[in-house]
C-alpha cells in the first residue's frame, strides 16, 4: 500500500535529472530555438516549404505538453485517464464535436489507448510529446499536415510524416552534434548559455550538500551525454558540481536504464573525453559514468549503502522516463517536477511558514516569494486556449449523455443534463497521480524544507490531489 506521506529522511539514496529539473531552462528562449532548428532540415533536407520558417510565436496557442498524435489521420488528440478524446485538432485546425465523432465514434474512445497506456511506447500509430525537447515539434507535425491538404486540396486518406520528423529530430538532438556544431541547437546553447539556462538557486545548491551531510547516497541520473551535461552542470553549478553527486550517470538512455533484463544487455561504460571507453559489468571508484542498467546500479547501491533493499527516490520532471519507470520497475518514490503547476496557477500560492533547512534563516514562504516563477513570457508557451488545463478537461457532452443514457432513462437526465460539465483527468493528469509521489512546480518547493519534513502525497486522500505541493492546480477543482 502506498504510504500517505513521504519524507527525504526516510530514503537511503536520492537522484536528480539534470535537463528542466535542476536544470531550468527559459523556455521561452529555447522552445523557438527547437522549432527553428527542426523546421530547417525539413526546409533544407527535404524539400518542405520555406512557410514552416515563420516565427514560432505565431504557433505558440498550439503547443502543450502531452499531445498524442493518431499518426494515420494526422490528428492531434487530447485523452482523458480512460481514453476518451477531449479535444482533437487535425494539424493546426480544431475538429468540431461532430467531426470528433465521426473520426473516434460517439463513444470517443481512441482505439490505440489500452497499449498506450500499458506501456507508454511510440510506434508508427502513436506518437506523443510529453517533454520539453519534444514539444515544438508537436507544432512542426501539425504545420506539416496543414501544408499537405493544401497541396492536396483536401484532407489526406493517410499521411506519412514521420520518417521526416524523425531525421529531423536525429539531425538537432544526435549527440555527435554537439562536438561538430551542426543541427543548430547544441550550437547556440554553447555559444550564449545564459540566453537558455537559468543557474541553480542557492536553494537548491544547498539542498543537494545537506542530503548528502545527513548521509544520503545523492546521484544524478541524465540522459543527456557528456559533453553537453557537462556544459549545463558547469553553468549552474560551477566548476566544483561534480562536489554535489557521489555518482552521475550520464547518457543514462531513459527509461531504457530500467527495462534491461541483464547487466551486460546495458552494461555501464568508463568515460574518456566524453565517449565510452570500456564496458564495465561492476559499477567502480569512478564518479561519472555512460548508460548503465537498474541491476548493476542496485548492486552498486547495496555495496555503497549497506542494505539489502535501500530506498530511493528520484526527482525528474518525464513520466515516461523518470517517473514511470521508476515506479514500475526499480520500486523508487518519484518526485515530479511539473513547471505547469504554477504556470496554471495554484488553489492557494502560499505555503505554511513551517521549519526551514536552517533555523536561522526566513522561513520556506519567504524563501519561495524570492525565487523565479513562470515569467509572464514563459507562460505564453506553457498555457493553450486551444488545449485547455494539461491536467483536466470537461467530459464531452455526447459521452456524458450516452452513459447517463445507458443507466437510466428516467426524470433524472433533464436534471443531470442542466448540471456543470464533468470534470475528469486528461491521460497525463491520471498518470502524475498514479505513479509520482508527489509533485511540484520546481526543486525549489522541496529544497525550501528541513530533510524531515512530510509531504502528503496522491495517496493521502480519495481526491488524488493530495500530492500536488504546494496546492493542486486551479483547473483540477470541480
Amino acid at each position: 500500500m502506498a504510504a500517505k506521506t513521504f519524507c527525504f529522511q526516510e530514503y537511503d539514496a536520492v537522484g536528480v535529472d539534470l535537463d528542466h529539473t535542476i536544470c531550468k531552462y527559459k523556455l521561452d528562449a529555447v522552445f523557438p530555438l527547437i522549432y527553428e532548428s527542426l523546421a530547417k532540415v525539413l526546409v533544407n533536407d527535404h524539400g518542405y516549404s520555406k512557410d514552416l520558417l515563420e516565427p514560432f510565436d505565431k504557433y505558440k496557442d498550439f503547443l502543450t505538453k502531452g499531445l498524442v498524435l493518431d499518426v494515420v489521420n494526422g490528428n492531434f488528440i487530447k485523452l482523458s485517464g480512460d481514453g476518451i478524446v477531449l479535444r482533437a485538432t487535425h494539424g493546426t485546425t480544431p475538429l468540431t464535436e461532430d467531426e470528433i465523432t465521426t473520426y473516434y465514434g460517439t463513444e470517443r474512445q481512441w482505439q490505440h489507448f489500452a497499449a498506450l497506456k500499458e506501456n507508454l511506447k511510440q510506434t508508427d500509430c502513436v506518437r506523443y510529446f510529453e517533454n520539453y525537447f519534444d514539444m515544438p515539434a508537436a507544432v512542426l507535425f501539425a504545420r506539416l499536415v496543414d501544408l499537405k491538404d493544401k497541396e492536396a486540396g483536401k484532407k489526406l486518406s493517410k499521411y506519412s510524416l514521420s520518417s521526416h520528423m524523425t531525421d529531423a529530430l536525429n539531425k538537432v538532438f544526435r549527440r555527435e552534434h554537439f562536438e561538430d556544431g551542426t543541427g543548430g541547437y547544441f550550437s547556440a546553447i554553447r555559444a550564449d548559455p545564459s540566453k537558455y539556462l537559468q543557474k541553480c538557486s542557492d536553494i537548491t545548491k544547498k539542498w543537494l550538500r545537506n542530503l548528502k551531510a545527513h548521509g544520503k547516497m545523492v546521484f544524478l541520473q541524465t540522459s543527456s551525454h557528456a559533453d553537453y551535461a557537462t556544459l549545463l552542470l558547469e553553468y549552474i553549478l560551477g566548476s566544483d558540481w561534480e562536489s554535489y553527486f557521489d555518482l552521475c550517470i550520464m547518457y543514462a538512455r531513459k527509461p531504457g536504464f530500467f527495462l534491461a533484463k541483464n547487466p551486460t544487455e546495458r552494461p555501464f561504460y568508463t568515460i574518456k573525453n566524453c565517449k565510452e571507453d570500456n564496458p564495465v559489468l561492476e559499477i567502480g571508484s569512478e564518479k561519472c559514468y555512460l548508460q548503465g542498467n537498474i541491476h548493476s546500479f542496485n548492486e552498486y547501491m547495496q555495496k555503497k549503502i549497506g542494505k539489502d533493499k535501500p530506498k530511493v527516490v528520484y526527482v525528474g520532471d518525464s513520466l515516461r522516463s523518470d517517473v514511470w519507470p521508476t515506479n514500475l520497475y526499480a520500486g523508487w518514490a518519484s518526485v515530479l517536477v511539473l513547471e505547469e503547476m504554477e504556470a496554471e496557477g495554484l488553489i492557494d500560492e502560499t505555503v505554511s511558514d513551517e521549519e526551514s533547512s536552517d533555523e536561522e534563516e526566513e522561513g520556506p514562504p519567504a524563501k519561495l516569494a524570492k525565487m523565479k516563477h513562470p515569467s509572464v513570457r514563459e507562460r505564453e508557451f506553457l498555457l493553450s486556449s486551444v488545449w485547455g488545463s494539461f491536467f483536466v478537461d470537461n467530459k464531452p457532452t455526447v459521452c456524458a449523455t450516452s452513459q447517463s443514457h445507458d443507466s437510466s432513462h428516467d426524470a433524472t437526465d433533464s436534471s443531470n443534463s442542466k448540471k456543470s460539465p464533468e470534470l475528469v483527468d486528461s491521460l497525463w493528469g491520471h498518470l502524475v497521480k498514479t505513479f509520482s509521489t508527489i509533485a511540484v512546480p520546481t526543486v525549489e518547493h522541496v529544497a525550501v524544507f528541513h530533510i524531515d519534513h512530510e509531504f502528503k502525497t496522491f495517496a493521502n486522500d480519495d481526491s488524488g490531489t493530495a500530492g500536488f505541493y504546494p496546492s493542486m492546480p486551479r483547473a483540477c477543482k470541480q
